[in-house]
């Protein structure tokens, strides 16, 4: 029997385009190390998004149903020993004969319980009365569990995440942006209908483009012309219109080594005119007593090789994560829009907001932990 897309996809044959949006995003991302579900995925969507290919979908799946029926009323009017079937138009009476010979109403098998859902949506997190069969955020059956997990090596997806917490998992290759019928839907008058274009390339390399959009779109400070494309790094700030929203993009792990130890690495001006104070140098302590001193007046932490502060071994911090500034004897600790965040002591740090650092506070980026020191 053929593939239903709409169960293959987890969403009602009346679901809306944008509901099917976003349960073809969330499948097909956790399927990319299953080729035979993405690419079964990646058909029913392409089906399911054109208008005129599910009307023509649509038509036939529902003659396939119709000629089930017919062949399943042909069979119940052929008769098997020790029964009496009967079939009157859509209300068919099936009767069984009993020993005695009485013949008693056949009993047609319960249909089975709706779908119970779970307190929330499994995919999107939104909450779902008990009862609930379709999740009215994102359009999936409640209970739905995404795809296969990736697998060895396979880097997480891009995503994109709105001020109010609403994320979106960006697919391999295009993503469109806009106020309606694309994959990211931003419902804001100064969002254009189609307004940018967000690529997804090898080793989740992120792509911006403009569509000739109105209001215009704008990486950082940078304002992107019209059909003009540029990189997107992890924890860039994109604003389509007046929507701001942070790109986060989980990247290979670095090359496996430790930062340098200070000895190694030259400081970039004079530790007395950053410091405020000749001889004091701030540090960072790891868990096993490793000390990284930060000898240059902004030190950028993470897991690229490109790092001030490499940290290797944790799949949890981003490839630039948090940035550690050093002026007037003052240490100032900012998240650079991590996927997994950072904490100075048990407060958690919100992107873009400076963090003055105490002598013995306890940093911790993604599941790695220092203690910071004034003076080392």
């Amino acid at each position: 029997m053929p593939t239903d897309y709409y169960e293959l996809l987890g969403v009602s044959p009346t679901a809306a385009d944008a509901v099917i949006r976003a349960a073809f995003r969330t499948l097909v991302a956790d399927a990319a190390s299953d080729q035979p579900r993405f690419a079964a995925l990646t058909e029913a969507f392409e089906v399911l998004k054109d208008p005129e290919r599910r009307a023509e979908y649509d038509r036939e799946r529902a003659a396939r149903a119709g000629a089930g029926s017919d062949r399943t009323v042909a069979g119940m009017e052929r008769t098997g020993t020790g029964f009496d079937r009967t079939v009157a138009g859509a209300n068919s009476t099936v009767s069984a004969s009993t020993p005695g010979g009485a013949l008693v109403p056949y009993a047609a098998p319960a249909e089975a319980a709706p779908v119970l859902s779970p307190d929330t949506c499994s995919a999107c997190g939104t909450p779902t009365p008990t009862g609930t069969v379709w999740c009215p955020e994102c359009g999936l059956r409640c209970g739905t569990v995404a795809g296969q997990l990736a697998g060895p090596g396979q880097l997480p997806p891009p995503t994109v995440v709105a001020s109010d917490g609403r994320t979106w998992t960006l697919a391999p290759g295009e993503n469109t942006v806009g106020r309606e019928r694309s994959d990211i839907v931003l419902n804001d008058p100064s969002v254009s209908r189609r307004h940018a274009r967000l690529s997804v390339g090898a080793q989740n390399r992120v792509v911006l483009e403009d569509l000739g959009s109105t209001n215009g779109t704008r990486l950082g400070a940078q304002r992107i012309g019209a059909g003009n494309s540029v990189s997107v790094s992890d924890g860039a700030s994109v604003v389509f219109g007046n929507i701001a929203v942070t790109v986060r993009i989980p990247s290979p792990p670095g090359p496996t080594k430790s930062a340098l130890p200070a000895a190694e690495a030259a400081p970039k001006v004079p530790v007395a005119a950053i410091g405020g104070q000749a001889g004091a140098v701030p540090c960072l302590v790891s868990e096993n007593g490793t000390i990284h001193r930060l000898t240059a007046s902004s030190t950028i932490l993470g897991r690229k090789s490109d790092c001030g502060l490499v940290v290797t071994g944790d799949s949890h911090v981003s490839g630039h994560h948090a940035r550690i500034d050093w002026s007037g004897g003052v240490c100032r600790l900012t998240d650079l829009g991590s996927t997994n965040g950072s904490r100075v002591g048990a407060e958690r740090v919100d992107p873009a907001k400076p963090v003055s650092l105490t002598d013995g506070v306890t940093i911790t980026l993604g599941n790695t932990r220092f203690t910071f020191r004034m003076s080392g």
